[in-house]
């Protein structure tokens, strides 16, 4: 995980070397797999951009 973020802190240039570049993982799994149990349905993002698109609009 650590070396992922220092990849991506290296490409956005706020860091100039990654320490952990040497390094290598043991016993993690790479990519977890998407837990679609625990995202939200159609109707739910409905909900939540309209409440955003409220939210922005009283900001002025």
């Amino acid at each position: 995980m650590l070396i992922a973020l220092f990849r991506w802190l290296g490409e956005q240039r706020d860091v100039l070397g990654n320490p952990f570049a040497g390094m290598t993982e043991r016993g993690g799994q790479h990519t977890a797999p998407f837990d679609t149990a625990r995202a939200f349905t159609e109707w739910e993002w409905q909900a939540v951009r309209s409440l955003a698109d409220r939210l922005e609009g009283s900001l002025g």
